[in-house]
């Protein structure tokens, strides 16, 4: 696998000096988690690339990852291989295809090529559209043990209805490797208050089903959904080069048909795009049985990442 990826690498850096012009960049970057079942997620990871033409968008690149998950009597490792890319074309670069494909080993000898690939289009001004497919580990106590992982497909897509007032939805369907399957739907609305301060309010839903209910494996009810109403900030920040966005929301949640509270928060600092120094660094709280666990469950993240282009 490395004398491939070596390989791959050595092409492409050969394609890419070939080039009018080119610009070699480092990236690298950290993502913590940890939830009321004391299940912890460490993963960082570390590469570089290059990109095509000096531009923002066509480059291509190696990471390599480093994961560890842990709870009270279980601790896994895990580490992976990874080539990514993406390239833009079209009218003012409205339409960009990338991804990144991934060799994953856990250290129970469970292995699997893993990695995801998406095509975003602009095709007005005022409207995006975006297909994406992936697969990746379930990042659970049962299902790292047994090395489920999942396949998903996702369209998704929002338009601009007015200068304040703008409508977003998602589409999707997983595939679990434990032959369970589940149909995903979320849609969001949301409305500009202050375009000086970046204030707006926003009313979201999801909403899904599993064929094979409560297998253990992971948090898998037979149907689940979720309505909040919150709101939220975008604003520029001259003095870190970059914008803050954040989102604070209420709202209620139902499993199998028992309601209760839900509500999440998050807070995130991203560079300008151009710069030739770019970060992100954000923290969140989420207190809805939607991403695991079940009724009272909470789940709080840390990730960062960088690049640097030479």
């Amino acid at each position: 696998m490395r004398a491939l990826l070596a390989f791959t690498i050595s092409a492409c850096a050969s394609a890419a000096l070939a080039a009018t012009e080119y610009r070699p960049f480092a990236v690298g970057g950290f993502d913590l988690s940890r939830d009321t079942d004391d299940f912890r997620s460490e993963i960082y990871s570390a590469g570089g690339g290059m990109y095509l033409n000096d531009g923002n968008k066509d480059r291509f690149g190696y990471r390599h990852i480093e994961s560890h998950y842990s709870s009270p009597g279980f601790s896994m490792h895990g580490e992976a291989d990874a080539l990514f890319g993406s390239v833009a074309f079209g009218e003012k670069q409205s339409t960009e295809v990338s991804g990144e494909l991934t060799h994953s080993r856990l250290e129970n000898d469970k292995d699997r090529w893993l990695g995801w690939g998406q095509v975003t289009a602009t095709p007005t001004a005022l409207s995006n559209i975006e297909v994406r497919y992936e697969t990746n580990w379930v990042d659970s106590r049962n299902a790292l043990d047994r090395g489920i992982a999942y396949q998903a497909l996702t369209v998704a897509g929002d338009y601009q209805f007015t200068d304040r007032f703008d409508l977003a939805g998602v589409i999707g369907r997983l595939n679990f490797s434990d032959d369970n399957e589940r149909s995903l739907y979320r849609a969001k609305a949301t409305y500009l208050i202050s375009e000086t301060y970046g204030v707006n309010m926003y009313v979201r839903s999801r909403r899904y089903s599993n064929s094979d209910p409560y297998s253990g494996n992971y948090f898998s009810p037979d149907r689940y959904y979720d309505y909040l109403g919150g709101i939220g900030i975008r604003k520029r920040l001259s003095f870190v080069r970059g914008t803050v966005v954040g989102n604070i929301d209420w709202g209620r949640q139902s499993v199998d048909g028992v309601e209760s509270p839900a509500r999440t928060w998050q807070i995130r600092v991203e560079s300008w795009v151009g710069q030739r120094f770019t970060y992100s660094i954000g923290t969140g709280f989420n207190a809805t049985a939607g991403v695991g666990g079940g009724d009272d469950y909470e789940y709080r993240y840390t990730s960062a990442s960088a690049s640097w282009r030479f």
